[in-house]
C-alpha cells in the first residue's frame, strides 16, 4: 500500500512538472524493444553466413597442431611461431585460392579450444578475397563477450571518416569439419589503405611511449 501511494504522488508531481511524457516515452521505448526481440531472434535462427571452405594435407595440420602446443608450453604465441606457415586451399563462392596459414594473436584464448583457432591468411600472389590478400579468421570471443562490438567501432570508425579494417563473420569448414563463426578481419596492407580511398604509405599504430610501423619497405 506504501508504495502504491508513494507511486501514485510521483506520478502526480511528474505530471504537474510535465515530465511524465518523458517516462511514457522511456517506457514505450523499452517495451517495443523487448518485444522486438523475439521476432529478430527467430530471424538470427534462419540467417545463413557465407561460408569458407579450408583444405590442408595432414602433414600441415599436424605441423599446425605442433605449433599449439608449443605456443601453449611458452604461455603465449611467440612471434617466432606465428611466422611459421602451412600450405593449403581455401574456396569461397566457387572460386579456389591457394594460401598460407598460421597461428596469430597474442594470448592462449586465440588457440585454447580443442580444434578452433585463430588463423592468419596470406594468399598467394595478387589473389584476393572480398578484396583482402591478407586477412585474420578470429575466434569470435577473443574479440570480448560482446561479439558485435568490432564490427561496430569498424562501421563508426567508416561513419566519421577514420580509417577502418573490413571486418564481418562467416562460418568456417575446415577439412570437411565445421568449426562454426569466425570473424574475418582486415590486416594491415596497401588493400586497406586503397579501400579507405587512401594514397599507399607507412601505416602507425601509436604506443604510450612508441609507435609500431607496419610495411617499414
Amino acid at each position: 500500500i506504501a508504495i502504491f501511494f508513494l507511486g501514485s504522488f510521483f506520478a502526480i508531481k511528474e505530471y504537474r512538472n510535465g515530465s511524465l511524457s518523458n517516462y511514457v516515452l522511456h517506457a514505450r521505448g523499452i517495451v517495443s524493444n523487448n518485444v522486438a526481440i523475439i521476432p529478430n531472434f527467430i530471424l538470427g535462427l534462419t540467417a545463413r553466413p557465407d561460408v569458407i571452405y579450408i583444405d590442408m594435407k595432414s602433414l600441415e595440420t599436424q605441423k599446425l597442431a605442433y605449433l599449439r602446443e608449443k605456443a601453449i608450453g611458452e604461455g603465449s604465441i611467440p612471434e617466432h611461431i606465428k611466422e611459421q606457415t602451412v600450405r593449403g586451399e581455401i574456396r569461397y563462392k566457387n572460386q579456389k585460392h591457394k594460401a598460407k596459414f598460421s597461428l596469430t594473436g597474442a594470448n592462449l584464448d586465440h588457440i585454447s579450444n580443442t580444434y578452433k583457432w585463430s588463423l592468419r591468411v596470406n594468399l598467394n600472389g595478387e589473389e584476393q578475397i572480398e578484396g583482402m590478400e591478407k586477412f585474420t579468421l578470429l575466434v569470435p570471443q577473443t574479440r570480448g563477450s560482446n561479439l558485435l562490438s568490432e564490427w561496430i567501432i569498424h562501421k563508426f570508425s567508416n561513419f566519421i571518416g577514420l580509417i577502418n579494417l573490413r571486418y564481418d563473420f562467416k562460418k568456417i569448414i575446415l577439412n570437411g569439419k565445421d568449426h562454426g563463426i569466425y570473424a574475418m578481419e582486415e590486416h594491415f596492407d596497401k588493400r586497406m589503405l586503397e579501400n579507405n580511398k587512401m594514397r599507399a604509405g607507412l601505416i602507425i599504430k601509436p604506443h604510450l611511449d612508441s609507435f609500431k610501423v607496419y610495411k617499414k619497405k
